[in-house]
């Protein structure tokens, strides 16, 4: 499936699949697909306008000829855009989904958490939860820790940590700070 399949919403089976999965090792195109849904707009016929735009080899070869310099503008102006989206989605308080989800929440709870818990030695919680509908974890159970401290830590984390975007699905990590 190609990336305009998935941006015109054809987004079952296999092949969708497939690019999902191939997004949660390519940090740029993972951003690219959270882009798409997060801005709004009508994608599929912005990109049809610059398929029929650029479909014709002599129109295509006129303006090259024509707006030569114009290429770099337009090129500055979509990086521009494309930081701009990775800064908002970097900075939004949501935690990506599937196994994104839990890498982030870990890079959380080693930002935010108290590192003098268990007498400045290495903290961390073997814990399973339940992210409800809401996106808040819920039916939290420990199964292991490294001090009563680093418990009462990561109950603070959770009350305070961003919704997730993956929802109704249980989840058993380890953290650690």
């Amino acid at each position: 499936m190609s990336l305009k399949d998935y941006i015109h919403g054809n987004r079952r089976g296999k092949e969708a699949n497939r690019l999902e999965r191939e997004a949660m090792n390519d940090p740029f195109l993972q951003k690219a697909l959270e882009g798409f849904e997060t801005v709004t707009g009508n994608h599929s016929k912005i990109v049809g306008r610059l398929e029929k735009r650029f479909s014709n080899p002599a129109v295509a070869a006129h303006r090259k000829k024509k707006n030569v310099f114009l290429f770099w503008p337009v090129a500055a102006s979509v990086l521009l855009v494309i930081g701009l989206c990775a800064y908002f989605l970097l900075n939004e308080s949501v935690i990506a989904a599937d196994s994104f989800g839990e890498k982030e929440f870990q890079t959380y709870c080693r930002q935010k958490a108290n590192k003098n818990v268990c007498n400045g030695n290495d903290a961390w919680v073997k814990v399973s939860f339940f992210i409800n509908e809401t996106g808040k974890p819920a039916k939290i159970e420990y199964e292991n820790y490294s001090c009563e401290d680093a418990k009462k830590e990561m109950d603070n984390m959770f009350s305070s940590s961003p919704a997730w975007t993956s929802t109704n699905r249980n989840v058993t990590m380890t953290i650690k700070w």
